[in-house]
């Protein structure tokens, strides 16, 4: 990744870097480049990986996720950040973020 992406990793240089790597991964296996809102770099992380998702889901024939639940972000947390082996651990006191690339943005 560009250095940039260290001090603004939701610049939009950044975003555009990631897209354009994402894009180069993407022509590898034949699939098209992705078709982004004009708005995607600034929208909020999680939205921007919901897109992209989708856009992953819909080209191998899956249907989208119709939008973010404050469930799937609960397991997104306990999952991805606190446990990754226990989907519903019983005790997740301490943990903040959901994402682990968000809170480097804060």
């Amino acid at each position: 990744m560009p250095s940039f992406c260290r001090s603004a990793p939701n610049g939009k240089g950044c975003i555009d870097a990631v897209v354009y790597y994402l894009d180069k991964a993407r022509s590898r296996v034949h699939l098209p480049p992705y078709a982004l809102p004009a708005n995607f770099p600034s929208l909020p992380p999680p939205r921007q990986l919901l897109i992209l998702v989708n856009l992953d889901r819909v080209q191998y024939g899956l249907r989208p996720f119709p939008g973010m639940t404050a469930q799937l972000s609960h397991d997104a947390l306990v999952s991805g950040v606190g446990r990754a082996d226990d989907p519903h651990p019983s005790h997740t006191t301490g943990l903040t973020d959901w994402w682990p690339g968000w809170a480097t943005n804060r």
